[in-house]
C-alpha cells in the first residue's frame, strides 16, 4: 500500500530536466510517468534518438522493484509503444540490456532476448543494427560460476540492442526474415 502511495505521488509530481545542455535534455524517473509530464508530451514525433537502459531481467529482487521473467517481458513490450509515439520518422531506440543467468546454472537466460523480441514486436519495429561492447575489464559473472566454482570464463561482451522504427511496409517474406 505504502509503495502505491509513493508511485502515485511521484506520477503527480511535476517533471523538470535533471541535465540539459544545447543538444538536449535529460529526465530521471520511470519512463512511464516522465512521458506523460507536460514538458515532455511536447517532444511526440519528434524525437531522433531514444537511448534508454532498463533495469535487467535479474534473478534477485532489488530495492528499486525489478520484474522477473514474463512480468519483464509484458512490462517491456508494454513500453515500445509509448516510445514509438515519441520517435521522428526516421528516429532509433537503442536498447542496452545486460546478461541475465539461469539461477542455479552456469548458463545465460533467454530472457533478454525475449523481452527484446516482445518489444520489436509491440512496437512494429526493425532490428537495424546490434551493437556489442567489448569490456575486459567488466566484473566476472555469474560470479558463482566464474570466481567461486571456475566453471566458466569471464563475458567480456555486453549486447545491446539497436531497434529502428521503419515506416514502409513490408512483404510476409521480409517480416520474416
Amino acid at each position: 500500500m505504502l509503495e502505491d502511495t509513493r508511485r502515485t505521488m511521484e506520477r503527480m509530481r511535476p517533471y523538470s530536466p535533471t541535465y540539459r545542455t544545447t543538444y538536449g535534455q535529460m529526465f530521471e524517473g520511470r519512463c512511464e510517468d516522465i512521458l506523460a509530464a507536460p514538458p515532455v508530451i511536447k517532444l511526440k514525433g519528434k524525437t531522433h534518438l531514444i537511448f534508454t537502459s532498463p533495469p535487467f531481467p535479474l534473478n534477485r529482487k532489488k530495492k528499486y522493484g525489478n520484474l522477473q521473467g514474463e512480468e519483464y517481458v509484458a512490462w517491456l513490450s508494454s513500453l515500445a509503444p509509448l516510445l514509438c509515439d515519441y520517435l521522428a520518422p526516421k528516429g532509433s531506440i537503442v536498447i542496452e540490456m545486460g546478461n541475465a543467468w539461469v539461477p542455479g546454472s552456469p548458463t545465460m537466460s533467454t530472457l533478454p532476448i525475449k523481452a527484446r523480441l516482445g518489444f520489436l514486436g509491440a512496437g512494429n519495429l526493425h532490428l537495424c543494427e546490434e551493437f556489442i561492447c567489448f569490456n575486459p575489464a567488466r566484473l566476472p559473472s555469474p560470479a558463482e560460476w566464474v570466481t567461486v566454482r571456475r566453471e566458466r570464463k569471464k563475458v567480456d561482451l555486453q549486447g545491446y540492442g539497436g531497434c529502428a522504427l521503419t515506416r514502409s511496409r513490408l512483404t510476409a517474406s521480409q517480416r520474416s526474415g
